[in-house]
């Protein structure tokens, strides 16, 4: 015997549906908010990155490492600047312990990421 919805309905409690329903629009919105939030925050190539690699394109540590870890740099360093409040010389000192270049080499890294990169 086929129970028709009258009937479904009357075993959950009063307001059962609409909690139910409730609790899918919540789960829509949350879902609709993370796919927003990832999207925004996947890294854009931007202008900005070919400035940063021109500056430093006759340097022998671009001919070592090549753009891409140049970049990761460039932005870790603006990370640490703009987002964990790093100095200047922090910045250098994360540079070169990463790269294993000179402090020389290490501020041309941060200076170039701090005015190519806008951090």
């Amino acid at each position: 015997m086929i129970k028709g919805v009258g009937e479904l309905r009357s075993r959950h409690p009063a307001g059962y549906w609409d909690t139910l329903r409730a609790a899918k629009v919540k789960i829509w919105i949350a879902a609709a908010i993370a796919a927003i939030t990832l999207v925004a925050a996947t890294p854009q190539a931007r202008a900005d990155d070919d400035a940063f690699l021109d500056v430093l394109s006759d340097t022998y540590f671009y001919q070592k490492y090549g753009p891409k870890v140049l970049l990761n740099e460039g932005y870790k360093v603006c990370n640490a600047i703009d987002e964990q409040g790093a100095s200047e010389e922090e910045a250098i000192d994360m540079v070169q312990s990463d790269l294993d270049v000179s402090p020389f080499a290490a501020g041309e890294i941060v200076g170039a990421a701090m005015a190519g990169l806008g951090c």
